[in-house]
């Protein structure tokens, strides 16, 4: 089994190969992922870090009905990637609490589209993005994300690989 093997849409591992180009390997990388279906972008991501050598805490953030969480391990379990992948279930803004402020080095947010609940994202994970971190999230060709964002950051984001990117 590959990472291409895992039901999903992933079409910004261009965005995920940048982030991690940036990182220096002698230095542990820790990222979450709000909203993450059954782990196709997650597991490239651990994969593609355990190939450069990264040492990567990912955690994976969802609202997972119950056999969905059970199939998203079991992609993980397949791919031997359950040490470097911490799975939690719950809503995603409100899982930001469990992290501290500037704990994370990479935040990306593609749970829920709507505005309302992109606003709620950006707003809880933003501080857990440590100083020189990135926040992006999926999706900004779609309306109510694209406004969300630039309400929450103005003209301070960039457009990369369908994505919306904000260094801190």
């Amino acid at each position: 089994m590959t990472w291409q093997d895992i039901s999903g849409h992933f079409n910004f591992a261009g965005l995920y190969d940048e982030v991690l180009d940036r990182w220096d390997s002698e230095r542990p990388f820790s990222m979450a992922e709000v909203g993450v279906y059954l782990g196709r972008s997650v597991a490239y991501m651990a994969l593609e870090a355990q190939k450069r050598h990264i040492y990567l805490k990912l955690y994976a953030i969802d609202l997972w009905p119950e056999d969905m969480y059970d199939k998203f391990w079991k992609n993980m379990q397949e791919l031997e990637l359950t040490t470097r992948v911490i799975g939690g279930r719950g809503v995603s803004w409100e899982s930001a609490k469990y992290f501290q402020d500037g704990e994370l080095n990479f935040v990306f947010i593609d749970a829920a589209h709507d505005y309302d609940s992109v606003t709620k994202d950006i707003k809880a994970w933003l501080p857990k993005v440590t100083p020189g971190g990135v926040i992006a999230g999926h999706d900004i060709k779609h309306p109510p994300v694209r406004q969300a964002v630039v309400d929450a950051f103005g003209n301070d984001w960039k457009e990369r690989h369908k994505c919306w990117v904000v260094q801190r």
